[in-house]
């Protein structure tokens, strides 16, 4: 059955472009609204050190943001293609490959903060559907469009990020 968006997300014929902006609208999408009414459901203790594990006072703000929003969706990219490499390797199938990365960064990010698990979860279950989809194609449009994906969703978090560090 092809629904969008994940048809053009598993369509390694897809336009980069397409694939980007797709992924991008799929993954930021929902889990800001996961984000919204874990907010309204959960105290607000179980938010707390997120930008204090992600945003450093020693650093100006053009390092704090490019830190988040270049260097973390490029090693973090890297890391995932090392972890499909290594289950391709060992044939496991396409969907618990991305069912094992959905998962294992959904933990990593929630050791973090405990909330900060709930939206990365979905954000990378569907830059794992992106890596999975476009790898036919080539090692790099799937690195590049997961990446992207990735950047364009972290730039919002920088945001929100210095909008809090301005006391705004």
């Amino acid at each position: 059955m092809k629904v969008w968006p994940f048809s053009t997300l598993r369509n390694p014929e897809a336009p980069l472009p397409l694939v980007v902006l797709s992924g991008w609208a799929t993954a930021t999408i929902p889990a800001l609204l996961l984000v919204l009414v874990a907010q309204q459901i959960l105290p607000p203790e179980m938010f707390e050190r997120v930008g204090d594990e992600v945003w450093s006072d020693e650093l100006p703000v053009w390092a704090n943001v490019g830190g988040v929003v270049l260097f973390a969706p490029v090693v973090e990219t890297l890391m995932m293609a090392i972890g499909f490499a290594l289950m391709s390797l060992v044939r496991v199938p396409p969907g618990w490959q991305i069912a094992a990365q959905t998962v294992a960064w959904g933990i990593l990010h929630g050791s973090i903060a405990a909330a900060w698990g709930i939206a990365p979860t979905w954000i990378f279950f569907v830059l794992s559907v992106i890596w999975i989809g476009q790898r036919p194609a080539s090692w790099w449009k799937s690195f590049f469009a997961v990446t992207l994906v990735h950047m364009l969703n972290n730039a919002l978090a920088a945001i929100d990020l210095v909008r809090t560090q301005a006391g705004g």
